[in-house]
């Protein structure tokens, strides 16, 4: 809604970067459980603290693309796809350290409360984000509502990065 709503892109334009985002939290995936293959779990914790630091870098680059009109609003683009290749990292690192942590028998029941709590906080975060910023269009605020929502974000990205130090790594990791 940033990129339409107050920069003017088209839907399709804006699509891009939700389409670059998606496809470098891929390549991010891919990355950190490539790095599992040849580091083990020891270094999740380090891996999802990276993962958040670029995910606030990601997070900096679209903000100043919605924000501020010296920056064209296509570096958006730009700022999804780092974004989301940082969540393909932490994620992913975060994800694998929870199942890792429970017993054999109890990981199919760990892995759909790690889903359905995943998924509750994104849909929870989401709504709330929406509604603030559908209150405040209303209201005419607009430019305030987006850099509330992107300063909340990135004080998540950087909580994320203090809090992976207490992910903890299997033993013999």
């Amino acid at each position: 809604m940033g990129l339409t709503e107050l920069r003017g892109l088209s839907t399709v334009e804006a699509g891009l970067g939700l389409s670059a985002g998606a496809l470098t939290w891929v390549a991010g995936s891919a990355l950190q459980a490539r790095w599992d293959d040849r580091h083990g779990a020891r270094l999740r914790p380090t891996h999802s603290a990276i993962g958040s630091v670029v995910l606030f870098v990601g997070i900096a680059i679209l903000a100043g693309a919605v924000l501020i009109d010296a920056i064209s609003p296509l570096v958006a683009v730009l700022g999804r796809a780092i974004g989301g290749f940082g969540m393909g990292i932490a994620y992913n690192a975060a994800s694998a350290a929870v199942l890792a942590q429970a017993p054999a028998e109890q990981q199919g029941r760990t892995g759909a409360a790690l889903q359905l709590s995943q998924t509750f906080a994104i849909a929870v975060l989401s709504g709330l984000g929406g509604g603030a910023v559908a209150l405040t269009h209303h209201h005419g605020a607009g430019m305030g509502t987006a850099l509330g929502t992107f300063g909340l974000t990135a004080l998540l990205s950087l909580t994320a990065v203090v809090v992976s130090g207490r992910i903890k790594t299997p033993a013999g990791s």
